[in-house]
This record gives structure tokens, sequence and C-alpha cells, in this order.
């Protein structure tokens, strides 16, 4: 009989910026395919100024990207939409032990944790709130797994472009009204003039939808 033991949960470079005052909330920004966590960092920066008792985390995706250039959470080689699902489903049990560090060394609960994504970073922080009660998800540019799993009332912000060519907006509502049912608490923006990126409106936006969210 053979037996296994447990992943070790992968260590990555992790960028990072200190509350002003003890951390009550854990802020983890996690980046697109084929970038690096720098690509947030301007976000976090802007975030950090009202949210002053957070602490941000940029971690790198685990993974080198497919094409050769920045990082990954899963690969897209292959990607078919019957096979999606599993693979964020994988990214997220490499995710799931690392946070279990951040949040642990801290001692902070999951209800303390807050996850802000970018587009297949985004979709990893959705997948998320399937297992583990959050204080938030911040998705931008992303799109869900189609499961049937409840999101214990997770508030959630979901921010498109209107001239997003990865994500139309019948995928952006068809997804947001999915985890409405599966009993997230959501908000969905849509940017008109948007593609898919993040600018200076998302960033307002998605610091106003934090701080109206209370204290965990």
């Amino acid at each position: 009989m053979t037996t296994s033991t447990p992943a070790r949960p992968p260590t990555t470079r992790v960028l990072s910026i200190a509350p002003r005052s003890r951390p009550r909330t854990l802020v983890v920004l996690l980046h697109g395919y084929g970038a690096s966590a720098d690509d947030l960092l301007g976000v976090a920066r802007e975030l950090s100024t009202s949210l002053g008792d957070a602490e941000f985390l940029l971690p790198d995706g685990f993974h080198p990207s497919s094409s050769g250039a920045g990082r990954q959470w899963w690969s897209v080689l292959g990607m078919t939409e019957q096979n999606r699902g599993d693979r964020i489903r994988t990214a997220a049990d490499e995710l799931d032990p690392w946070l279990d560090r951040q949040l642990s060394s801290r001692d902070l609960s999951s209800r303390s944790l807050v996850l802000l994504g970018f587009s297949q970073g985004a979709a990893l922080a959705m997948e998320m709130a399937s297992r583990r009660a959050l204080r938030a998800v911040v998705s931008l540019c992303g799109r869900p797994v189609e499961r049937s799993s409840p999101i214990a009332g997770t508030p959630m912000l979901l921010v498109y472009g209107g001239r997003d060519t990865f994500i139309t907006r019948d995928d952006a509502e068809r997804g947001a009204a999915a985890l409405r049912a599966r009993g997230a608490r959501v908000s969905m923006r849509m940017h008109p003039q948007l593609g898919h990126a993040i600018d200076r409106a998302v960033i307002v936006e998605s610091d106003a939808f934090l701080r109206s969210i209370e204290e965990p």
C-alpha cells in the first residue's frame, strides 16, 4: 500500500505594502496571465492610501508563463471550456495552503482576507470564494468557473470593460447571475470605453467598494 504526502505550498516572490498599524485586513492581489506582481503594484499603492489597517501582498504566479514571458497561475496551452474549470481548481489547490500560511502568521482568519485579481487572477479569486468565507473579492476582467457550490455571502465587485475582446457583456452578465445564484453578494460594473485593462476609474471604484465593506 502506498501513501501520499501533502504537497508543500509553493514558494514565490512576493511584493508587499505594510499597514500603518497592526493589520486587521490582508489584501492579496493576483495578477493576470503572462504578467507578474509588479503589474498590480500601482493598484496596491493607490488602495493602501485609504485602507491604512490593511497589509497588501502581491505574489508572483506560481508557474512560468506558457508564453515564456511572465508568470501564470495555470497553463493556457491546450485549454478548452471543458478543462478550464479543472485547471482553475488545481491552481486554487496550490493557492489555498499559501493563503493559510499568510493568514496564520498574522493571526488572521479568512474573514479578514480580501482577494483582488485581474483576468486569470480574477478567475482564481472568484474560485477561492467557493472554498472559504472571505471579507471580499474584487474581480477585474475575470470570468468565473461554472459550478454549483455555494458562496457564503461573500461581497464581490465584478468590473468589466465594454471593449474587452476576451469577455463579452453576455459573459459578464451570465457570470454575475451565476455567482448571485450561489449566494454571493455581487455588484457588477461595466465600463463602456474600457478594454481588458485597469484604469484610474476602476481603481477608484475598487477603493470605494472595499471601504464600504463592514469590518470583519
